[in-house]
């Protein structure tokens, strides 16, 4: 479909072109012409037919023999990637790759590479890049030939609209108004499968370029404009005051950087690469140079990072493949195993918060495999040893796994679907007066007294801060009870302790208890956090919660991620987390573009 549309761009600027011609006018060159090597969207190489045949070595291995790692990036494509007219390559995307290759202690050779992902996998598979930093964006129609990193920015399609009290002020207003879009681009996609999937009809009104469509935006003759929201900022940018960007996304954009397929080696280096950056506080640099004053919450870190750079020599060389498939196994016996549930659901003295994440498994569990069309086993006793049941494949997926480096040579992990960690309930009354623990100096807290640890992390952050605060523990069930003045001779200002035991009682009380925010009004979290300074104020201190699965079982994985996503776009993960987070507090989940269907599996509900 997408060779099509390239083609019918080409066309289409063929005959604009010949019709300037006949006008007998010419275009004007620009004085200091930039040089680049290729057109920006040329037609699409045809397949070589040799997509399945794999390399048997890691693009590691090119890295580590030659001290250079060959990155692809679009020479034409601000703020990403752009040829200056200095012969420099420039944008977001050069200066991770110069920066990942410092820490590699390899030289960067930049490649110009282009649009169409065919042609690209190709270079990989013929070891001419080693990897794809080319604005890519993780999409399900390409996913059979790329691997991809953890996501390293998080754009979005979106609406323009005209400011003004008079104008739409959401997407749901849109329905019968024209709306712009360039003509054979992903943002025309973006539109079609929003409107099949939203169900609200627009005029939709094509266009040959950008600054088109917002000239007819600008002079009233279409009510919107649809387009990535850097360009939107881009062409809107000496204007600014005369449009603004309506709140929903259109479609998500997560960029990352896109390996060899099963090429698990590279990834790993990719991914903990990406992350140490983000602990030394480069990723905010260069997000700040690109994407000034926008907020960067993108990658979250792992456990047992470490504190050295990732080494090449620690990383195999060869491409590893799975023992057995799971998909396979599944196609045969039609049974899910699952590891990692606590198996207290129905257990009235187990306690609340212990019986409520169970459930939410339970029910997360069974939503996938409904959806897969396949019944369950979960393997008992399996919560201590459940990355090493995956390991050994005796299980096919475990739930409540925090995602571990120490295990990613054994396993996989998926995208988090939950967030928790430590927080402060207080008296909702008192929101405005306590903030955090420098609002406790001299004050009485309580810790849940099944929380191993718990009060020596209270008494810690006090004793850090100078703060003398007098912490006691009692029992889960009670904390709603003492904080709200149960025992008069007991005077409580806060309770301290894991988000799981603390959102059950918010939930029962809410006009009277309420967790501690932010100055952002944003959820905050005291678990620790190796984050640098760059990161005051956004609150990365939360814990996630993630699939373990096999290791580069690479169909598998892709169909666990793309069922969470169907889950959270259906809205049934939002219906089932309020078991363990408060429902105001759910974040986002990356929801990537293209069907909802993959190899046999429909996951749309």
């Amino acid at each position: 479909m997408r060779r099509s549309v390239y083609l019918l761009t080409l066309l289409l600027l063929t005959i604009l072109a010949g019709q300037m011609l006949a006008a007998g006018t010419q275009p004007t060159a620009p004085s200091q012409p930039a040089p680049t090597l290729v057109p920006p969207t040329p037609v699409p190489r045809p397949p070589t037919g040799d997509t399945e045949l794999l390399p048997s070595e890691s693009a590691v291995a090119r890295i580590q023999a030659t001290g250079t790692v060959r990155v692809g990036l679009l020479f034409n494509a601000l703020p990403f990637g752009q040829l200056n007219i200095r012969g420099q390559v420039i944008g977001f995307d050069a200066d991770l790759a110069r920066s990942m290759a410092e820490l590699w202690g390899v030289e960067a050779e930049l490649i110009q590479v282009t649009r169409d992902e065919e042609s690209s996998a190709q270079m990989l598979r013929n070891g001419q890049v080693d990897m794809l930093l080319a604005a890519q964006i993780k999409d399900r129609e390409y996913a059979d030939l790329f691997d991809y990193s953890h996501t390293y920015y998080l754009g979005r399609k979106a609406m323009l609209v005209r400011a003004g009290e008079s104008e739409p002020e959401s997407v749901d207003s849109m329905v019968g108004r024209p709306v712009g879009v360039v003509v054979a681009t992903p943002a025309a996609d973006a539109l079609e499968t929003w409107i099949a999937r939203s169900g609200i009809q627009v005029d939709t009104q094509t266009f040959l370029t950008l600054d088109q469509a917002y000239t007819a935006l600008l002079g009233g003759e279409i009510d919107a404009v649809v387009d990535s929201e850097h360009r939107l900022r881009q062409v809107s940018l000496r204007q600014a005051d005369l449009t603004r960007t309506l709140p929903e996304a259109i479609e998500l954009e997560p960029y990352a950087i896109a390996v060899l397929r099963q090429d698990s080696s590279m990834r790993d280096l990719v991914n903990r690469t990406l992350q140490y950056l983000t602990v030394n506080g480069r990723m905010f640099e260069i997000h700040d140079a690109y994407f000034p004053g926008q907020r960067y919450e993108q990658i979250h870190i792992w456990d047992n990072l470490g504190e050295d750079p990732p080494d090449l020599a620690q990383y195999p060389t060869e491409l590893l493949f799975p023992d057995r498939f799971v998909l396979g196994r599944l196609t045969a016996d039609n049974t899910l195993r699952v590891a990692g549930l606590i198996g207290v659901t129905a257990d009235s003295t187990a306690p609340e918060s212990q019986r409520r994440l169970d459930s939410f498994h339970r029910d997360l569990i069974e939503a996938m495999a409904g959806r897969w069309g396949m019944s369950v086993e979960y393997v008992p006793n399996s919560t201590e040893n459940a990355v090493d049941l995956i390991a050994s494949g005796e299980a096919d997926l475990a739930v409540g796994v925090a995602p571990d480096w120490a295990s990613a040579d054994r396993v996989d992990f998926s995208s988090a679907y939950l967030r928790h960690g430590e927080r402060l309930m207080i008296r909702a009354a008192e929101e405005d007066d306590i903030d955090g623990f420098g609002s406790l100096a001299n004050e009485t807290i309580l810790t849940p007294n099944n929380e191993p640890g718990i009060l020596e992390y209270a008494v810690t952050i006090a004793d850090e801060n100078g703060w003398v605060i007098d912490v006691l523990q009692q029992r889960e069930a009670d904390l709603a009870f003492l904080l709200l003045g149960g025992e008069e001779e007991t005077e409580v200002e806060a309770v301290f302790g894991s988000s799981f035991k603390l959102v059950p009682h918010v939930q029962a009380n809410p006009e009277q208890l309420t967790l501690t925010l932010n100055d952002n009004g944003m959820p905050r979290w005291y678990a620790p956090s190796n984050l640098p300074e760059a990161t005051a104020g956004q609150d990365f201190g939360y814990r996630v919660m993630t699939l373990a699965l096999p290791d580069n079982d690479v169909d598998f994985r892709l169909l666990v991620e793309y069922t969470l996503q169907e889950l959270a776009r259906d809205g049934t993960l939002a219906r089932l987390l309020p078991q363990v987070m408060l429902a105001n507090e759910i974040p986002s989940f990356e929801i990537w573009p293209g069907p909802s269907r993959y190899l046999n599996f429909s996951l749309a509900s």
